[in-house]
Order: C-alpha cells, then sequence, then structure tokens
C-alpha cells in the first residue's frame, strides 16, 4: 500500500497538492470536497486506481498473448504450405536449388524432404 494511517498519519498523497491547486480539477473543487474525500479515504482511492491498472495491464498482457500464439500459429501454417509445395516441385524432378529458392526452406529441410519420397 502506498500510505498508512498508522505509519505516517500526516503523509498526504502525491496527488493531493495538484488537487488543492486546481490543475488537476481545474478550478472545479472550490469547496474542497473531493479533496477532503480522497484525504478522508486515499487507501481506498489508492486501492481503485491500483485495481483498474492492474487489470487494463493484465488485459493488455493477454492481448499481447493472443498476438503471438497467432503469430507462432501462421509461421507454422506456412512452413507447412512450403513443406507441401516442395514436396510437389521434388516430386515433379525440379531441381533442389529451385526447389530452395522458390520455397525458402533450407538445404537440410529440402534433403530431409528428398528422403521421404
Amino acid at each position: 500500500m502506498f500510505f498508512s494511517r498508522a505509519s505516517n498519519p500526516l503523509k498526504v498523497p502525491p496527488f493531493i497538492p495538484r488537487l488543492r491547486g486546481g490543475s488537476l480539477l481545474a478550478g472545479r473543487d472550490k469547496s474542497g470536497i473531493l479533496s477532503e474525500f480522497i484525504h478522508t479515504h486515499y487507501e481506498e482511492v489508492i486501492n481503485m486506481v491500483t485495481l483498474w491498472y492492474d487489470e487494463k495491464e493484465a488485459r493488455e498482457y493477454w492481448r499481447e498473448e493472443a498476438r503471438e500464439e497467432a503469430r507462432e500459429e501462421a509461421r507454422e501454417k506456412i512452413t507447412e504450405v512450403r513443406k507441401n509445395t516442395a514436396l510437389d516441385m521434388l516430386r515433379d524432378k525440379m531441381d533442389p536449388e529451385k526447389v530452395m529458392k522458390y520455397t525458402k526452406l533450407s538445404p537440410e529441410c529440402i534433403a530431409e524432404l528428398a528422403k521421404t519420397l
């Protein structure tokens, strides 16, 4: 937790001075109600903000994981298609050098595929 009333009862959250100065609220908290609320309930406010941030961070992490998984599946599919194309080309007695050139597969992969024929 950011602050604790028991450990430091006079410590003010860092965003409170900005509220009082009006830069965050642009003069909307003239009576100081919001500033007083945040002073009184700052631990709850910090918990809410932290929870929101954690959820947002988690969603972004899950999105990135899904993207990476989709990229990996696409790479695997492309490699499978290239191997099938190479096999067809080798069956048609094409030169292995041309097969490598057009399928972008490694010489080792082409040799391995040629053994399966």
